[in-house]
């Protein structure tokens, strides 16, 4: 006698399955520090008290190098004075200035969030009637089209939040280093304008010089 699951009881699963995806996508607060890479915006705690939030410029396997937020500044930390590593809920350029969500939103695009959904969707769907089949050829009242909805459903979610994740990394990057050609053009422009006032200040140097001349 074969026993069916109700209705209900499947939409329970689908429910029970979708948060705990949800779960497992968000990032975890606190980091191992083997794990913290270049570009990461941080919060570091270290033994002596003080504590630096900002971004990660270069990491080796005794130092880590970060630009601090509150003065700008580059710090060295040594991971063995690390007591503690967190996660920022902020987002910093390469001077560890911050980058708005406004700003954020300029340049992220969709790209990845669609195209991790649809191939999550798709994976999904097909492992979904996989695990499926052999219930239904059991004669346990699970069609495999109601486990391939679920795995579809599910690998859309899941991959579709990454596709999100990466969307917005890609959108900080661009953020970044726009600030630094801008910054490099800045300065480029400032180099040019001290040459220029050079020039002037030897001009009128040379005039005066002139003039003394034919005075005399």
């Amino acid at each position: 006698m074969s026993v069916a699951l109700k209705p209900k009881k499947y939409v329970i699963f689908i429910y029970v399955l979708i948060i705990s995806l949800l779960f497992s996508c968000s990032a975890p607060r606190y980091l191992n520090i083997a794990d913290i890479k270049q570009e990461a915006s941080v919060k570091i705690y270290v033994t002596g008290g003080e504590i630096y939030e900002g971004l990660i410029v270069e990491r080796t396997n005794s130092e880590i190098i970060l630009v601090n937020e509150k003065d700008h500044q580059t710090h060295i930390l040594q991971v063995n004075d690390i007591r503690r590593v967190e996660k920022s809920a902020k987002d910093y350029d390469f001077q560890a200035n911050l980058i708005s969500d406004a700003e954020i939103g300029q340049y992220k695009s969709s790209r990845n969030a669609w195209g991790y959904a649809i191939g999550g969707a798709a994976l999904g769907g097909l492992f979904g009637i996989l695990v499926g089949l052999p219930f239904w050829y059991a004669d346990a009242g699970v069609p495999p089209y109601f486990t391939g909805g679920i795995g579809a459903i599910s690998g859309s979610i899941f991959f579709g939040i990454r596709g999100i994740q990466k969307d917005r990394e890609i959108a900080i990057e661009t953020v970044r280093y726009i600030r630094e050609r801008e910054k490099d053009l800045q300065n480029e422009k400032n180099e040019e304008e001290r040459k220029l006032e050079e020039l002037r200040r030897q001009k009128e140097e040379l005039q005066k010089k002139i003039g003394k001349d034919g005075g005399n």
